[in-house]
């Protein structure tokens, strides 16, 4: 578990070992069957997670009651509800395990209980840019253009959800996700 803390860690900021440590006290290791909620649509996100194993989506519920993806995660993401966290308001959107899964809980009151021991934890807040690719799939507008975003950022996202959550995430149609995968495919042969 130690291992899995420091390589957290160390993918948003440059700690020393006696910083390490006191993140290593303040984080709590869940274990979560599929499907169960990590936070749901309505209340305030007060956590960022680290996924050691498994995968995670951020999901609501359209007038139709369809599912509308927000964001995909897989082992080895930082998972934060980023609008509710930041602004410390409901979230629009439920945070569950897709398939079951092992993570690292760190509160926002840890967060703060360390950055009063050390300016240095000031770094955790880098964790709010890892793996945003939402702002950027925004401002695309072609299929094709969103998937080949969503190669570039998160390739493995297509192994471990079905592509019609990819859709829903890239919001696309799956028959225009199908036809992206195909002309892609038909350029690289």
């Amino acid at each position: 578990m130690t291992h899995q803390i420091t390589e957290a860690i160390q993918k948003i900021g440059r700690f020393p070992e006696d910083k390490i440590a006191l993140i290593q006290e303040k984080v709590v290791l869940f274990e979560r069957l599929k499907d169960q909620i990590i936070l749901n649509q309505g209340l305030t996100s007060q956590s960022v997670y680290y996924l050691v194993s498994g995968t995670m989506m951020e999901y609501r519920y359209n007038e139709e009651m369809e599912i509308e993806v927000f964001d995909l995660h897989i082992a080895g993401d930082w998972v934060i509800c980023r609008e509710s966290f930041t602004a410390q308001k409901p979230s629009n959107y439920i945070l569950k395990a897709y398939s079951d899964c092992t993570y690292f809980e760190l509160s926002l009151h840890a967060i703060h209980q360390l950055i009063a021991q050390s300016q240095q934890f000031l770094q955790l807040a880098s964790v709010l840019a890892t793996s945003n690719i939402n702002a950027e799939l925004s401002l695309l507008t072609t299929p094709i253009d969103k998937y080949k975003c969503l190669i570039k950022h998160k390739p493995l996202l297509i192994n471990e959800f079905p592509l019609k959550l990819i859709a829903s995430y890239l919001k696309i149609t799956p028959e225009s996700l199908s036809r992206a995968r195909k002309k892609l495919s038909q350029r690289q042969s």
